[in-house]
């Protein structure tokens, strides 16, 4: 029985550039403020939109709560 392989063409190899990244102090305010912003995209793009002016139940900010101290 007889082998065959292929041929691969030649294949050129890409450049990558590296690029620096730029490190910075960034206050806990913005931060939470950027993830709200993706939640609220990401939520949108799902269909799942949060009517304007809903509020939590206490049993759900109840386990929120619980679960944010238990995860650090």
């Amino acid at each position: 029985m007889e082998r065959r392989t292929v041929k691969k063409a030649a294949v050129k190899k890409a450049v990558v550039k590296k690029t620096s990244v730029n490190k910075a102090v960034v206050k806990k305010a913005v931060v939470k403020k950027v993830a709200a912003r993706a939640t609220k995209a990401s939520a949108k793009l799902e269909y799942r939109v949060v009517p304007a002016g809903y509020v939590r139940p206490a049993s759900v900010k109840r386990l929120l709560a619980e679960r944010q101290t238990r995860q650090r």
